[in-house]
């Protein structure tokens, strides 16, 4: 900054001087407000992800077990006995991954 620079600081009213202040710092509050949308936006879609994911281990918990228990029943001729058993405890693992999932 010149002595010119100075001057004219001098002479201005404070009124001025918050105004190039304001016309200097407004490019980098902006700039920051920017970022903080930005990692907002981030912060809900990684919301939305665990959510979806969420459901998802619970529902592919489900359907292994009602498969797996079908299968047996298939191979072992004991139609409901076995799918009733497994489709709980498919329920019970969809659960458990949900739960290591959203710890980590």
């Amino acid at each position: 900054m010149d002595d010119n620079d100075k001057d004219n600081l001098k002479d201005s009213s404070p009124e001025e001087l918050l105004k190039k202040l304001d016309d200097v710092v407004r490019p980098y509050r902006e700039q920051e407000e920017a970022e903080l949308k930005k990692a907002e936006a981030e912060k809900e879609s990684e919301g939305a992800y665990q959510a979806l994911q969420s459901g998802m281990h619970v529902i592919s918990g489900v359907a292994v077990g009602g498969l797996i228990g079908y299968g047996l029943d298939s191979l072992f001729d004991t139609k409901p006995i076995l799918l009733a058993i497994m489709i709980p405890l498919g329920l019970v693992a969809g659960f458990v991954n949900m739960v290591r999932s959203l710890k980590d």
